[in-house]
């Protein structure tokens, strides 16, 4: 307990922590928006450039960690 105390102490006394997080988060955001809408594009209109935009999007999803 005392060190995940620690650690949260740490993370609120680091802003630049809080700074990289956030950014993280937006880019996580974009990406998983990127992703609905290539799947929507896909869905309606199924051709080859809808469909890399499609693989693309998911594969930059599954970089950064998003579960589809």
């Amino acid at each position: 307990r005392i060190a995940c105390y620690n650690i949260i102490r740490e993370r609120e006394q680091k802003p630049e922590h809080n700074k990289e997080e956030k950014e993280m988060n937006e880019k996580k955001n974009e990406a998983l928006k990127a992703y609905k809408e290539a799947k929507k594009q896909v869905l309606e209109n199924r051709n080859e450039t809808t469909w890399k935009a499609y693989c693309e999007a998911k594969r930059a999803c599954m970089v950064l960690g998003i579960r589809i």
